[in-house]
């Protein structure tokens, strides 16, 4: 049986919001207002943790706004009109309210093997602050340049020279998935760290994404699927 949009509507923990029409910026937002004709989102931070700068804020009355509202279980999405727009201390976009939403197929995450390198930002376990408040602390950041081994929309596997511990935080920049992404800093968690069997003096480290984004998620598979076409593309022209 489908869901009442009221019932969604009750049930979401948060928001993301984009220009139909221009993806590359997306907001986390958060329900301020649910009336009978629009839906009032306060805008929190840009999707890459960026701080809100209302001055900045690309969306305009009559924009084609895509909205994503996220609940425990999964996803739903709809695009409707900016109806107005309010600019003080915090940015209220108002959008139409939905008359249909679409669930979004959770996906059994598809890894690619890639080789690049890639810098990562370690935490002290501790610190659980924003990412430009840990860029700005540099007693709690070690910085390294490592080579990438796979990535898919759960996670991302890559070698080290030295040993990271499970469940220790790190920041991923994930520019080599999108232009848009240069920097931003994907927060991740360490699974397992183990030895390289063909070379000892490198370690193979799996981590998983957290808090990702819905939008930065899609980016990330796309990323994927393009490079398994490229690879099957390659294939087929060798045969």
């Amino acid at each position: 049986m489908e869901k009442k949009i009221s019932d969604i509507l009750e049930a979401t923990t948060g928001a993301e919001v984009a220009c139909a029409n221009d993806r590359r910026i997306s907001y986390l937002a958060r329900i301020k207002l649910v009336m009978n004709s629009e839906i009032d989102f306060t805008l929190v931070k840009t999707v890459s943790g960026k701080a809100c700068n209302v001055k900045e804020v690309p969306f305009k009355k009559d924009d084609d706004i895509l909205v994503i509202l996220k609940t425990a279980d999964c996803c739903y999405s709809y695009q409707e009109k900016c109806t107005y727009i309010k600019m003080g201390h915090f940015f209220t976009l108002s959008v139409k309210h939905p008359t249909v939403l679409r669930r979004e197929q959770k996906r059994e995450f598809v890894r690619t093997p890639i080789s690049k390198d890639i810098l990562i930002f370690i935490v002290a376990q501790n610190k659980r602050q924003e990412c430009e408040q840990l860029l700005q602390n540099g007693f709690s950041i070690n910085t390294r340049q490592v080579k990438s081994f796979d990535v898919s929309g759960g996670g991302i596997a890559f070698y080290d020279k030295a040993a990271i511990g499970t469940k220790t935080n790190l920041l991923v920049n994930l520019s080599f998935i999108a232009p848009e992404l240069n920097d931003f800093h994907q927060p991740a968690e360490v699974l397992r760290c183990t030895k390289v069997k063909e070379n000892e003096e490198l370690y193979l480290i799996g981590a998983r994404f957290v808090e990702l984004s819905f939008m930065t998620q899609q980016k990330i598979n796309r990323f994927v699927f393009a490079q398994i076409r490229e690879r099957t593309r390659k294939k087929k022209s060798i045969e």
